[in-house]
């Protein structure tokens, strides 16, 4: 058992590159062992999840109309 656990880890997605650089595993053994998972497509479940600021109950489709600003005079330079 604590042979396939091994196994599991030298083929982590976050460390194979590291593994493969080291000569702890190749490039066919990645092969090898990508052809071994089983499919589970099927399992395959779409989620939607909305952004962070549509918690706020505003549509975000109505535009608002927004008194316009002031326009900035230039600064006149002290004398």
């Amino acid at each position: 058992m604590a042979i396939a656990r091994n196994s599991d880890r030298l083929m982590d997605l976050r460390t194979i590159k590291r593994n493969i650089a080291s000569g702890l595993i190749t490039k066919e053994q990645v092969r090898e062992h990508l052809e071994t998972l089983p499919d589970v497509s099927d399992k395959l479940e779409v989620m939607t999840i909305p952004d962070e600021d549509d918690d706020d109950d505003y549509d975000d489709d109505e535009v608002d109309e927004v008194a316009p600003t002031a326009t900035p005079t230039p600064e006149t330079p002290a004398s």
